[in-house]
């Protein structure tokens, strides 16, 4: 089942367009999201099963074509109902405004970029539960929307904590370079 976010879908559109005008872009929000998850999970004292890794897989067609975009992270992840809160626009989830150090602060990044690209999948395991939702802009109500049922079926699961990202890169604009250049940048 889908379940419409509370905001005028014009401005998702809009903004998702505006800050994810090429790959690098929704890599950069990406790991941003991923590097804060780390760096809360240092501030209380946490350890990570994965020192500090994330793992960036582009999947490129001919010509450089984005097909796929893949981060992933083995930091705190979150439970359903943090990922439920993570999908608000604006909203305060990052722990910018409680003092922590981090860098996300608008509560934009992750949609702005599936909905820039395309459409995609967050998975995330906390402390033995693996929770999971879709996003996706419905072409015919031009509303971007998230499905509520998934998100509802956590499941336990003995994984470690982080979270993951996929995205069915729809965008015919996203282009990605060769691997050395992409890497340089």
């Amino acid at each position: 089942m889908a379940k419409e976010l509370a905001i005028n879908p014009r401005i998702i559109e809009q903004l998702s367009h505006a800050t994810i005008k090429n790959l690098l872009d929704g890599v950069v929000e990406l790991v941003t999201n991923s590097d804060d998850s780390y760096a809360r999970l240092e501030q209380d004292g946490g350890r990570t099963q994965g020192g500090g890794r994330i793992e960036i897989e582009v999947c490129r067609a001919k010509g450089g074509r984005v097909r796929r975009l893949v981060v992933r992270d083995f930091a705190e992840g979150m439970t359903a109902e943090q990922l439920e809160r993570a999908l608000e626009f604006a909203g305060r989830t990052s722990g910018f405004e409680a003092g922590r150090s981090v860098r996300g602060l608008f509560g934009r990044g992750l949609k702005e970029t599936i909905y820039g690209l395309g459409e995609g999948t967050i998975t995330t395991v906390k402390n033995g539960s693996k929770a999971r939702t879709r996003l996706w802009f419905d072409t015919q109500t031009r509303c971007p929307q998230y499905d509520d049922e998934m998100l509802r079926r956590s499941e336990p699961t003995d994984e470690p904590n982080g979270t993951t990202v996929e995205i069915d890169v729809h965008n015919e604009k996203m282009k990605a370079p060769g691997w050395e250049k992409l890497y340089e940048q």
